[in-house]
């Protein structure tokens, strides 16, 4: 039995000791000068090979990203394609600004946030320039109008490089009304301030002007219908721009419009 055992020992460690050999052996092959399994010339042929090869990749994402900044215009001057960017019209700021919740993004006002509300309104009236004719929504009064269970919202268009909205009807404005039907019974009257909407002659934007403090801004005096507002979780509202360049489509709607829930605050 012991003379197995040893015979067994002794196979076992032969068989280790011969897989090392063959290890080493294909790291470094005296016989025919291999280093793991190639020759020198072998090495060198392969790594000159993928130097090629990357170096050919480099100067040819290279090219590419030249020939496409040659297309392209200084700063200054704008997007290329404008044209592509405001076919449609451009999207639309909403103050203050709404929780955005779901996969479908939807924008939800909770009035238990009223207080933070105003503050956005606050900061953003007072970083603002062009704050004439807004009205009952103006800094003065914004804040009675909330604690009335009103509310005011305020719109600017996003800046695009030599955008100028056209009017329809005389004017360029904004257009609140309940989302569907059934909302309608939530709201009493909307008002736009100014009457005659956003001031066409502050457009376009340009490259190097704060936008969000310089924009064209109408602000919207949303009066609620209290008594069946208090009686329905929520309202949805739709605001848009009225303007003959500005398409609106709701398949679509990042463009030309916002469309947001109004919650009540529960008790």
């Amino acid at each position: 039995m012991s003379e197995q055992k040893d015979e067994k020992s002794h196979s076992g460690g032969g068989g280790m000791a011969s897989k090392w050999a063959g290890f080493r052996q294909f790291l470094w092959n005296n016989e025919t000068k291999e280093v793991a399994g190639r020759t020198a010339r072998s090495w060198a042929e392969i790594t000159l090979f993928f130097i090629v090869l990357y170096v050919f990749l480099a100067v040819f994402w290279v090219g590419l990203l030249y020939l496409v900044q040659l297309r392209l215009p200084s700063v200054e001057n704008g997007p290329l394609y404008s044209d592509y960017l405001t076919h449609r019209g451009p999207g639309l700021h909403l103050v203050p600004s709404a929780q955005v919740v779901g996969r479908d993004k939807q924008k939800i006002f909770r009035m238990e946030n009223k207080d933070h509300y105003m503050q956005q309104i606050e900061q953003f009236l007072a970083n603002h320039t062009d704050l004439s004719n807004l009205g009952d929504c103006n800094q003065e009064n914004f804040a009675k109008v909330w604690d009335e269970g009103n509310l005011c919202f305020y719109f600017y268009m996003n800046a695009i490089h030599n955008f100028v909205p056209e009017p329809q009807d005389g004017k360029v404005t904004i257009q609140c009304s309940a989302s569907k039907s059934n909302y309608k019974k939530f709201f009493d009257d909307t008002t736009t301030y100014p009457s005659d909407g956003f001031d066409v002659s502050k457009f376009p934007w340009t490259y190097g002007v704060n936008w969000d403090k310089t924009a064209p801004i109408v602000a919207a005096k949303v009066k609620m219908n209290s008594e069946e507002f208090k009686n329905l979780a929520e309202a949805r509202l739709n605001c848009q721009i009225v303007a003959a360049n500005v398409h609106i489509d709701h398949e679509k709607p990042n463009i030309g419009m916002v469309d947001f829930r109004i919650k009540a605050t529960k008790d």
